[in-house]
């Protein structure tokens, strides 16, 4: 787990159901992520879509949580170990404070 201040890095498996939630009810995260609004994201879907994107993308996937709930997910893919080298994607939920949250999130440590 990351921690810093309020805001940790968790399983998604923990979060599962505030994270379909954001992908199927907000409106402006469904427009950022390119989303299909008419199709709701399913459990099963969400699973096996993050599963092969991580397999294929040599990826950690992480629930971004702020006061135990998930605002958010973020993805540490295309992990090169022997050169340090990964690249980060996340998104937030449109109703969270950006700048704020993304400041803090890019000050995590490890603990």
């Amino acid at each position: 787990m990351m921690k810093n201040d309020n805001i940790v890095l968790e399983s998604i498996d923990e979060h599962m159901n505030g994270l379909i939630w954001f992908l199927n009810h907000d409106d402006c995260l469904a427009e950022a992520l390119g989303s299909n609004r008419s199709v709701k994201i399913s459990k099963q879907d969400f699973m096996e879509t993050n599963k092969k994107w991580a397999a294929e993308n040599c990826a950690d996937l992480f629930a971004i949580v702020l006061e135990k709930k998930a605002i958010g997910m973020i993805s540490l893919s295309h992990q090169d170990a022997s050169s340090h080298i990964a690249q980060i994607g996340y998104w937030l939920g449109a109703n969270i404070g950006i700048k704020d949250t993304q400041a803090k999130l890019f000050n995590l440590s490890w603990i």
